[in-house]
């Protein structure tokens, strides 16, 4: 298990502490107290070092237990500990998050990543307080505005990721059938609008070779596209994808059918392409937009 994506600042502190581990599904079963240092805190959760993972069959991570269990709850952490200068120590319970293994040079074996799942509102603003108070002042200019710019580049992506726009590119696709056993040989098509999550095309035929763009033998079982698509000023990428739905083109045309294609299989970088393609052109606005 990895760390998660920061969310708030973490302050170092060397400090001692205790935790329990609590049965998620019945928290009158814990363990006893086993000791720790903690690593760094933050509004969201703490990290802890320890030599424990676990007290017989009571362990910190047991989502193993998730297949064999329909009742199953994760196990939660109680743990207490008191900061310096702080009188008052915390008292909170946790989500076990993550772990790792301690370096050779460490006191400890495991290091444990924890979310906070029960803490009073006046500890939260006792951490808040502490955090401010002991914190790298630059340190936290720069975690806080990095994290506003990460946080408007999410909402930008999600907003664009969302947007169709009218585009007339270049692409050729094959069909696969559905046991891959078979392919078709590559046809050129052009695209008529463009999403980070699928796009209409226009093509000749519906049937390559063979093999429809939709079904096999059977309608319970749909082909797949091969589909290179070219934006310029970059790369040529292939991406994987399904036809939802066609429909036949009228009046003269090269082209006979516009088909939606939904995306299947995209990596992350080509959907990068995609949304800076798009991100300045206007919204499709024909009737050929179809959200899946």
């Amino acid at each position: 298990m990895e760390p998660e994506d920061r969310k708030y600042f973490r302050l170092p502190v060397q400090t001692p502490l205790v935790f329990k581990i609590i049965r998620g599904k019945n928290p009158e079963e814990k363990s006893p107290p086993f000791s720790g240092t903690l690593k760094d805190i933050s509004l969201g959760g703490i990290q802890f070092g320890t030599n424990t993972l676990n007290y017989g069959e009571l362990y910190v991570f047991n989502e193993f237990e998730r297949t064999r269990d329909r009742d199953f709850k994760p196990n939660l952490l109680l743990v207490k500990f008191s900061l310096p200068g702080e009188g008052e120590p915390f008292i909170i319970y946790c989500h076990p998050r993550w772990s790792g293994q301690g370096d050779l040079v460490d006191t400890f074996d495991f290091y444990i990543g924890a979310r906070y799942a029960k803490i009073k509102k006046e500890d939260i603003l006792r951490l808040q307080a502490y955090i401010q108070g002991h914190g790298d002042e630059n340190a936290l200019q720069r975690f806080y505005h990095q994290k506003k710019e990460d946080d408007r580049k999410r909402k930008t992506e999600e907003i664009l990721i969302q947007k169709y726009v009218r585009a007339t590119l270049p692409i050729r696709y094959q069909i696969i059938s559905t046991d891959g056993e078979k392919k078709s040989r590559p046809v050129n098509a052009v695209t008529y609008n463009l999403s980070a999550f699928g796009l209409c095309a226009q093509v000749e035929d519906i049937d390559v070779d063979g093999l429809h763009m939709v079904f096999n033998d059977s309608p319970m079982k749909r082909n797949t596209l091969q589909i290179e698509i070219s934006i310029p000023a970059q790369q040529t990428f292939t991406i994987i994808g399904e036809v939802r739905w066609f429909e036949r083109i009228s009046g003269k045309s090269k082209y006979n059918y516009t088909v939606g294609i939904k995306f299947l299989k995209v990596s992350e970088k080509d959907i990068k392409t995609i949304v800076e393609f798009i991100k300045d052109k206007p919204d499709d606005e024909s009737k050929v937009v179809r959200r899946w």
